[in-house]
C-alpha cells in the first residue's frame, strides 16, 4: 500500500504551507495523479483521513484530477494514449516510446483560510 507513503509526503508539504502561510483551516486539497502511479482513490482518501485527524486538514475534501498515460514515438513523432501499458506506436509500430504524461503526482491546490 504505497498510498500511505504518498499521503505522508502530501502532509509534509501541507505542514510546510501551514507554517509558511499561517493557515488556520484547510477545506480542500486537489491532487493531480498520473495513470502510471496506480493510486487507489479510496485507499488514498482513507489514509488522508487518518493523517488529517486532529489537524487543520481534518474534514478536508480531496479532489482528484487523473492524467492519462500518453506516449510519443521517438521514430515518427506520433503522440497517443498508451493502452494496457503497451508502449508501441500505433502509427509505425516502433517501440521507442517516450512517456509524456501519466507519471504525475502533486498537489495542484489547497483551499484554505
Amino acid at each position: 500500500m504505497h498510498e500511505l507513503a504518498l499521503v505522508d509526503s502530501i502532509f509534509q508539504i501541507i505542514n510546510i504551507k501551514i507554517k509558511e502561510l499561517k493557515l488556520e483551516k484547510i477545506s480542500q486539497v486537489k491532487l493531480v495523479i498520473g495513470e502510471m502511479k496506480a493510486v487507489e482513490e479510496m485507499t488514498l482518501s482513507a489514509c488522508f483521513e487518518v493523517f488529517a485527524k486532529d489537524t487543520i486538514a481534518e474534514g478536508a475534501q480531496l479532489i482528484f484530477e487523473r492524467v492519462p498515460l500518453r506516449g510519443k514515438c521517438r521514430q515518427c513523432g506520433h503522440t497517443f494514449k498508451v493502452k494496457n501499458y503497451r508502449f508501441i506506436c500505433p502509427e509505425c509500430s516502433d517501440n521507442a516510446v517516450e512517456v509524456i504524461s501519466g507519471k504525475e503526482f502533486y498537489i495542484d491546490s489547497l483551499l484554505a483560510e
